[in-house]
């Protein structure tokens, strides 16, 4: 069986569908990521947000720890687009930390 990366419009489908904003967070910072979900679980709220006076900030830059890595021995950091961002703010406003 052959695989294929998803057209755009079969993304936006699987994003409509998501009902949760955590699920809708992962979804998003998956696809722009390429992490493994393995990867995205182990994600903490710390690694992804930092506090500011006025408030929680999506961090510009986010890091896989290594040793959440499958195979190799050194960390993958991504710098998250607006899209991602997003996501994730709107998750934050979920766990009162926005």
């Amino acid at each position: 069986m052959e695989t294929r990366p998803l057209t755009r419009h079969e993304i936006k489908i699987v994003l409509a569908e998501a009902d949760k904003p955590r699920d809708k967070a992962l979804l998003v910072l998956g696809f722009n990521s390429g992490y493994r979900i393995s990867e995205l679980l182990s994600l903490r709220i710390a690694d992804v947000f930092t506090e500011k006076k006025n408030g929680w900030q999506v961090r510009e830059v986010i890091t896989v720890n290594k040793d959440k890595m499958k195979g190799k021995r050194r960390a993958r950091s991504i710098r998250l687009n607006s899209d991602a961002k997003r996501a994730l703010m709107n998750y934050a406003k979920t766990l009162d930390i926005s």
